[in-house]
């Protein structure tokens, strides 16, 4: 069966669960919560996958990600971190889980009042307002030239704008 996949409306309240409650008890999963709240957990990456195989680029190890869902006022839906915090999903130890969450978590609660849609197999937010990391914003560009200006502005004369003006056709010099 399909499930209900209407926008959500994100809250702006951000907790944690399963390990990083443990390790942030006051950010941690309450008993009730809302329609588009957001809970982030924390999962382990297994290095035991069978055989190692070769990389033709070398990739940096990582311990583990985040995992983020938001509830549908039902269940807990699975959403996508990605636009909001990707360079922060991603941890290489326990020193840096415990820090990089707290940049996630932030991250999300900048969200609020944004709406998630249902995307590639998660509920997305698009183009949201992300954390100091980000980049500056492009400079704007300046208006265009008023019509004085413009018109101050001397054009090249074409033989067909020439010929146009004096009624006279040009003879054009190919050599």
């Amino acid at each position: 069966m399909k499930k209900d996949n209407q926008p959500i409306v994100l809250s702006g309240s951000v907790f944690v669960d399963k390990l990083l409650a443990a390790e942030h008890p006051s950010m941690a999963l309450p008993d009730r919560v809302n329609r588009g709240d957001v809970k982030v957990i924390a999962l382990m990456h297994s290095r035991a996958s069978g055989k190692p195989t070769r990389a033709r680029v070398p990739v940096q190890p990582f311990a583990g990600f985040f995992s983020a869902y938001v509830f549908d006022g039902n269940q807990w839906r699975k959403f996508a971190i990605r636009a909001a915090a990707a360079k922060e999903a991603t941890y290489a130890n326990e020193g840096e889980r415990r820090s990089r969450i707290l940049n996630v978590v932030a991250a999300l609660k900048k969200l609020r009042g944004a709406t998630a849609v249902w995307g590639n197999r998660a509920f997305e937010v698009h183009n949201p307002v992300t954390f100091a990391h980000a980049e500056p914003p492009i400079k704007p560009v300046p208006p265009p030239a008023s019509t004085a200006q413009v018109a101050a502005t001397p054009s090249p004369v074409t033989p067909a704008a020439k010929a146009a003006r004096t009624g006279k056709a040009e003879q054009l010099k190919l050599f």
